[in-house]
Parts: structure tokens; C-alpha cells; sequence
């Protein structure tokens, strides 16, 4: 069945704008216009022209004032077209991110503050709004967390009690989906909420409440993992998807015991500005694409679709993957050069296009007595150059006349937190035996 939009709109998320016009704003800017020019253009369009809204789930700002709020609504006004709705919701950073003057705050006084200052600029930070009929409901972040101190990382009592109300009475739209923005996402759903959603801390109330409702997409931000990670969908009560963070990518995946895993380019943190382009079709469907500003000022990655709002017909499931969709190319292979009477450098390509994304890289050198050294490595996936770049990490300890078996396995812990965790995929290894 052809897909015609009778719907169209931007979602990002974590734009962490400052009280003066930072590049993030800039970036947001370009998004809009690119996404405008595509989509004022029927042609391409199913005979479908214009954007209808733009969406941003949380953390608009990165300290919640009056003045960072300023700044972002002047921003916003200046970039969206005519005609086109601003859909926006409150972050952790949106409420000081808890802090003020760099000290944790837990008096709810406080907290109100931040919110009228938010509410005063962009209006109610939870309520619904109908877009060419469809529902887009916003979630406040308002809450206080049980170690009473996290304000903006939690659900109060209130908010759900009114998304209850709220869910009840839009849910008559049963063969449409539901927009939900909240910026947390709930506990174990998308990519990065095993890490960062602060576990238990986050609303049980508020995922029991959702989970009645397979027809709910649930867009949520806050751990800036890159959209294009096949793990930024998941369906198992309803649709859940990562929102992405504009203002820069955090790697989602930890080397065990929290260790960080190094990216291979040695940048912590790489930038990939991008954003969603979703679109609904007279049935309901939805096709959810990603848009890259930078690199190819177009669509990029994969394109997902939700036909059906019945959860015995949800595609996006935990199980979809297989361990054999993780792999090397056939002709890929490792180079080992030395770089001192001690050390060696290891280098290899990362997996093609066609697997399924290696978030990490096992590298391990033996001898014959086991395991001389080991480590994990990565390189920024989120980006469309990455797999022209080989991946390189280096070795030192090893002993002169010795011979030694390096081993690559891509890992990748799908929607866990880090790699030691049970359900890990690792590829088939490359091997290369050599001698110092």
C-alpha cells in the first residue's frame, strides 16, 4: 500500500539552548528550514506539502532560567514557517537540571519556579493538542525523585493522575496512533534507558499507565542516544522512540562495572545533528525517517513503520534481532604493525552497512599461556563517515619473539546497558596470528 501523508512533523529532543544563541540553536534552525524546503515540495510528497508541527521532548534549555527560555522561544518563533505548531515539553534542565548556583536543591518552592518561568514562555507544559487529528499530549517533567533531590528527573503523582484523564478521554481515536512527548523515557524500554532513566527512581506509575495503551507513540530524549541506533525503537505494550539529543550524542554503552568504552577518534562526545521526520497516512499508519542536517542534508539510516497499533503485530520487538545480523564484511581483516619494541598498533574496519550496528569492539590478544591483554573499543556509528575510517587501538607490554593471536569480535548489548550483560551479540572474530 502506497504511503500519502495526510500528516507530517519534526521531532528532536535536548537542545540545551544557553541564554545567548548557541550552535545548537543554529543547528535547530537548519533542521526546520531543510525540512520545510523538503516538504513544501508536493511533488515528492504524495501530493502532501507543508509541516504540520514541530515536536521537542525536554531540556530546551541547559539551565532552566527566564532568560534561557527567552532565547529559545526567539529562536523557535524565528525558524518555524508559517502555519507550523511548536509541540514542547519541560526537561531535568528545565528545572535547573536541580541545581542552583551549582548547589542540589529540594525545596518545591524552587521547583515551581522554573516551571512558571517555562510555562509563562511556551504555555502548559503538559497538555494535549490536536493536530490534524491526531493526538500530541506533553508530559511535565515535574517531580521530585525519592532521594528528594533530583528535581525534573521523575513524574509527580499529579501529572500522571492528569495523563490518566487525558489518555481516557482521546483514546476514541482506537485505529490512530497517540503522540506522547515526556522527556525521560520509561525504565527498559529504548536504547539508554537501562542507564539513565535512574532505574526505579523514574515513574513506575507513569510506565503501568502507558503500557494500557498499544495505540501510544512515546517519544522521550534525555540520554542523547543517537537516533539511528536500531535499538532507538521498541514496542512491546506500545511504540517507544528514542528522540535523539541535538545538542550531541552520548555513547550508550558501557564496558562493564560502568567503565566507559573510548571512542576510537578520541572525541567523547561527536555531534551528529539530525531529526525525525514522521508522517501519518489517512489509515493511521505512521513512517518514522531520520534527518541528518549535516552530512547529507537529507534522510539517512533506516526508515521504520507502524501499520498496526495491535500488539500481536508489533515488528519492533526486543527478539527481532538475531546474533548472526551482527558480522564483518567477508573479506574483512586485521593489520598489526609495531610501534615499539613493546607495543603494537591493531587496526580493522568496522562491520558494513548491512549488519547490524557493532556498538563495540572486543579486542583481545593471547599467547600461549591465555590471555595477555584486552580491551574495548568503539568509533562514532552515528555517523555516515565512520565506516570508511578504520578502527585502530593500540597495545604495549608484549615481549620481543613472542607469538601472539589477536581476536576482533563486534558486540553489540542491543537495548542493555553495556556489554558484560547477559544477551551481549558478538560477531564471528577476525583472527591474525603474529610475532613480535
Amino acid at each position: 500500500m502506497d504511503f500519502v501523508p495526510t500528516l507530517r512533523f519534526i521531532v528532536t529532543s535536548d537542545v540545551h539552548i544557553g541564554s545567548t544563541t548557541a550552535d545548537t540553536a543554529k543547528h535547530f534552525t537548519t533542521a526546520v528550514n531543510q525540512v520545510a524546503a523538503y516538504a513544501n515540495d508536493a511533488s515528492r510528497n504524495g501530493g502532501y506539502a507543508g509541516l504540520d508541527a514541530v515536536v521537542i521532548a525536554g531540556d530546551i534549555t541547559n539551565n532552566g532560567t527566564l532568560a534561557e527560555f527567552q532565547a529559545a522561544k526567539s529562536v523557535f518563533d524565528a525558524a518555524l514557517p508559517e502555519g507550523t505548531q511548536l509541540v514542547i515539553t519541560t526537561g531535568n534542565h528545565d528545572y535547573g537540571n536541580g541545581l542552583v548556583d551549582g548547589t542540589r536543591y529540594t525545596d518545591v518552592a524552587i521547583a515551581e519556579g522554573f516551571k512558571k518561568d517555562f510555562e509563562d514562555t511556551f504555555g502548559a507544559a503538559s497538555q494535549d493538542v490536536v493536530i490534524g487529528g491526531y493526538h500530541f499530549i506533553t508530559v511535565d517533567s515535574f517531580g521530585k525523585s525519592p532521594d528528594n533531590s533530583r528535581y525534573g528527573h521523575d513524574y509527580s503523582e499529579e501529572t500522571v493522575a492528569w495523563l490518566s484523564d487525558t489518555l481516557e478521554a482521546a483514546d476514541t481515536y482506537l485505529n490512530k496512533p497517540i503522540f506522547v512527548i515526556q522527556h525521560i523515557g520509561n525504565y527498559e524500554t529504548v536504547v539508554g534507558t537501562s542507564a539513565d532513566t535512574y532505574g526505579s527512581n523514574s515513574s513506575v506509575a507513569l510506565s503501568e499507565l502507558e503500557s494500557r495503551y498499544s495505540n501510544l507513540i512515546v517519544f522521550s530524549g534525555h540520554t542523547h542516544v543517537a537516533m539511528n541506533d536500531e535499538c532507538s525503537i521498541y514496542q512491546e505494550d506500545y511504540t517507544a522512540i528514542n528522540a535523539g539529543g541535538l545538542a550531541g550524542a552520548s555513547y550508550p554503552t558501557n564496558g562493564g562495572n560502568d567503565k566507559a568504552i573510548g571512542l576510537s577518534d578520541g572525541v567523547s562526545k561527536p555531534y551528529p545533528r539530525a531529526v525525525y521526520v514522521v508522517e501519518a497516512d489517512a489509515n493511521g499508519r505512521v513512517r518514522v525517517r531520520m534527518w541528518h542536517i549535516q552530512v547529507t542534508g537529507g534522510f539517512f539510516g533506516q526508515e521504520w513503520m507502524i501499520d498496526s497499533y495491535q500488539k500481536s503485530e508489533f515488528v519492533y520487538t526486543a527478539d527481532r534481532f538475531d546474533e548472526a545480523d551482527l558480522f564483518f564484511a567477508d573479506d574483512a581483516k586485521i593489520t598489526v604493525a609495531s610501534t615499539s619494541d613493546t607495543a603494537v598498533s591493531v587496526s580493522f574496519l568496522p562491520v558494513p552497512a548491512e549488519s547490524l550496528t557493532a556498538r563495540a569492539y572486543e579486542v583481545t590478544i593471547t599467547d600461549s599461556t591465555g590471555t595477555v591483554a584486552q580491551k574495548y573499543i568503539s568509533n562514532p556509528y552515528f555517523t555516515d563517515s565512520y565506516r570508511e575510517q578504520a578502527i585502530t587501538v593500540a597495545f604495549d607490554g608484549l615481549v620481543a619473539g613472542t607469538t601472539y593471536t589477536v581476536s576482533v569480535r563486534a558486540a553489540n548489548p542491543l537495548y542493555n546497558k553495556d556489554v558484560t550483560t547477559e544477551g551481549t551479540f558478538f560477531s564471528a572474530p577476525l583472527t591474525l596470528e603474529f610475532t613480535k
